[in-house]
């Protein structure tokens, strides 16, 4: 597994999970793994964001999934870390008819804006 950073505007950037696919030997965001490291990769991407952020105090991450599954990731992600995010960052969440509002546990999110407080 990795995490890819790509500048999608001034200092906004996204960011992927890519799987290496070894039969075409490239990295992948259309790529699945079910190999039972659900914690490892949640531990890893929330790592990830605090490292880069602290890094580039006045970026923004940006996460869209690009499908369903990832989506879901995605959300159970922010929520199971959601204090410990929001305890350093402002999280801006989307949901799928482009209303932006705070985070609600019970709701499901389209993509996400990760930043560092002010």
């Amino acid at each position: 597994m990795g995490i890819a950073f790509q500048e999608i505007d001034l200092e906004i950037f996204n960011v992927a999970l890519l799987v290496f696919d070894a039969q075409n030997d490239i990295w992948s965001d259309e790529l699945q793994t079910n190999n039972g490291d659900l914690v490892k990769i949640m531990e890893t991407v929330i790592n990830t964001i605090n490292y880069f952020l602290t890094q580039n105090i006045t970026s923004t991450i940006y996460i869209e999934a690009n499908s369903q599954i990832k989506n879901l990731l995605y959300n159970r992600i922010l929520k199971t870390y959601i204090v410990q995010l929001q305890s350093k960052f402002e999280i801006e969440c989307i949901r799928k008819d482009g209303i932006i509002e705070s985070y609600d546990h019970e709701s499901l999110y389209f993509s996400f804006y990760i930043y560092n407080k002010k």
